[in-house]
């Protein structure tokens, strides 16, 4: 998943912008094995353990509402089509691997 964030910063970005978004990419990339464990373990040591999937509507719904405003409509010609109508039959995607 992270190689498909770093390709997508170049897809996404202008190369004026690609070294800062580089950055910030690579310093969330770096910081969520971190975060991602301990802020688990706090939850469902003083929460319960359904909290974890209820704790990601918040961050979930902000990122998609920006991710809608300020996304570009297409996408840059460096990415070129999508196969969308494959993914689903692709026996190693529904697979997971």
């Amino acid at each position: 998943m992270i190689p498909c964030a770093f390709t997508a910063v170049f897809g996404l970005f202008p190369a004026a912008l690609h070294l800062r978004a580089m950055t910030i990419a690579g310093a969330l990339a770096m910081l969520a094995p971190t975060l991602g464990p301990t802020l688990g373990g706090y939850v469902t040591e003083e929460y319960r353990w359904p909290w974890l999937f209820l704790i990601n509507l918040g961050p979930g719904s902000l990122a998609a509402a920006t991710a809608a405003t300020s996304a570009p409509s297409g996408l840059s010609p460096a990415f070129g089509a999508l196969p969308v109508a494959r993914v689903p039959s692709s026996p190693r995607g529904a697979a997971g691997a």
